[in-house]
């Protein structure tokens, strides 16, 4: 009964648990390990599907394929990230940074020294809560996070976004993994949502 349970769901070790539980025979356990897994390896020899796979396959969905395609995992942050993105300086007043997200768009700006090295990120969210604070005489520097969480160009997507453990980040700096005061590029959400629908769709003509 195990070996046959173990072949039709492809669950050996399920299977092994449930003979054991019914029979509660510790004489058992060897042998029905032995009939168990020389029936789930006769089994995947004559077909990969269990009873539950195969009418997904019936309907088309290749669930194998699905699972072996980590798209975010083949693709680096170099081959998407922007690579000529704004910075701001330090001094910038925090006045004419709102101006400066204002007028692009954008949501947060790298920030690099006069030597042209990285420093930090500021972001919309930290200008609102500086305005909050009414003094004129801040600047980015004083608002900005100087330790952002950063990429590396070699880095695959999901290793880059696994770092942020599920916050929502808009922007990432992309730093020069042997020099990271150098700035490279900003990983945005949108540069990783086109790459993930370009890569889906050369998945569909293969």
């Amino acid at each position: 009964m195990g070996a046959f349970f173990a072949a039709v769901v492809r669950g050996p070790i399920t299977a092994i648990i449930l003979l054991f539980e019914m029979t509660r025979d510790y004489n058992l356990i060897l042998p029905l390990m032995t009939a168990v897994t020389i029936s789930t390896l006769i089994a995947r020899g004559f077909s990969r599907e269990s009873i539950y796979t195969l009418r997904l396959v019936r309907r088309g969905i290749d669930i194998h394929r699905r699972e072996e395609a980590d798209i975010l995992s083949a693709i680096t942050v170099k081959e998407v990230m922007t690579r000529d993105f704004p910075t701001v300086l330090p001094t910038m007043p925090v006045s004419k940074l709102m101006e400066e997200l204002h007028q692009s768009g954008h949501h947060g700006f790298p920030m690099v020294d006069e030597s042209g090295s990285f420093c930090g990120i500021v972001t919309l969210e930290d200008v609102e809560a500086a305005m909050s604070r009414k003094d004129p005489t801040l600047t980015a520097g004083d608002i900005a996070t100087k330790s952002p969480i950063v990429a590396y160009p070699d880095q695959s997507i999901h290793d880059a976004l696994a770092q942020f453990g599920g916050r929502d980040v808009g922007r990432i700096p992309v730093v020069d993994r042997s020099n990271p005061k150098r700035l490279l590029g900003v990983l945005r959400r949108h540069d990783i949502v086109r790459a993930y629908t370009r890569a889906l769709g050369s998945q569909g003509r293969e």
